[in-house]
């Protein structure tokens, strides 16, 4: 079989592909509306188009509206990136833990010299977990590396390029103790698409499975559950904003 053959014969298995795992009403934007074009970095035809927007959105858990975020979106031959801005993480508890009453989220490291509450030590441990691979963990305002998995005449078909993807955070409950979460994302579960117009950014990711710690006087003990069924976030943007107006 020729290399266009190939292509063909690739991108008509992954139409096939598609077209399965999607039901209708249900992430509607995965349908393909022609034809499904497999990035080629040797065919300038098939090559990613070099575009970057920024967009206000909203975060869904299981469907249920949650927290009002930005992100941004860069694509590019070979390697694109996506860079949100906060994650709908309260929401999230109450599906993970829902007896933990949450009273603060800690998900960022202040950009401070000096003493740091407890909070944003931890947090800054917790990360310390990743150092050898930090590209694998979601952080607030630190972008992830993507890539385009197809193209059709509207859209680029996204995905992370992880094997498995991290959140972490730290909770602080009403009583003031502080337990460190991790969700637990799977990439091959997780999509994205862009309209090339900057009309619409959407993107999905599957939490399959969530690890805390308690931590005591005496003792911490770590703790993993797996999520069944497993918990979909979703972000789609509500309008395309400039540079100046992309704070939270």
């Amino acid at each position: 079989m020729n290399r266009k053959k190939h292509l063909k014969w690739m991108a008509s298995l992954l139409i096939v592909m598609l077209a399965g795992a999607c039901s209708t009403g249900e992430d509607e934007e995965m349908l393909v509306e022609q034809s499904i074009n497999i990035p080629d970095r040797d065919n300038a035809s098939t090559s990613v188009p070099k575009l970057m927007y920024r967009f206000r959105g909203i975060w869904t858990v299981d469907e249920v509206s949650a927290d009002t975020t930005t992100v941004r979106v860069a694509t590019a031959q070979p390697r694109s990136s996506v860079e949100f801005h906060g994650f709908p993480i309260k929401e999230m508890m109450k599906r993970m833990l829902p007896k933990v009453k949450v009273a603060k989220i800690t998900d960022y490291e202040m950009d401070e010299l000096g003493w740091l509450p407890d909070d944003e030590v931890l947090y800054s441990n917790m990360l310390s977990k990743y150092e050898d691979a930090l590209t694998q963990c979601l952080q607030s305002g630190v972008g992830q590396t993507i890539r385009c998995v197809g193209m059709s005449e509207k859209s680029l078909y996204l995905e992370f390029t992880q094997t498995e993807l991290y959140l972490p955070f730290v909770v602080t409950t009403d009583e003031g103790q502080l337990i460190p979460v991790t969700a637990v994302i799977q990439p091959s579960m997780s999509k994205s698409v862009l309209n090339v117009d900057g009309s619409l950014f959407t993107c999905t990711l599957m939490v399959t499975k969530v690890e805390y710690t308690e931590i005591s006087e005496y003792d911490e003990v770590v703790w993993e559950a797996k999520l069944e069924p497993e918990i979909r976030l979703k972000y789609t943007s509500i309008k395309q904003i400039d540079r100046s107006s992309s704070g939270n």
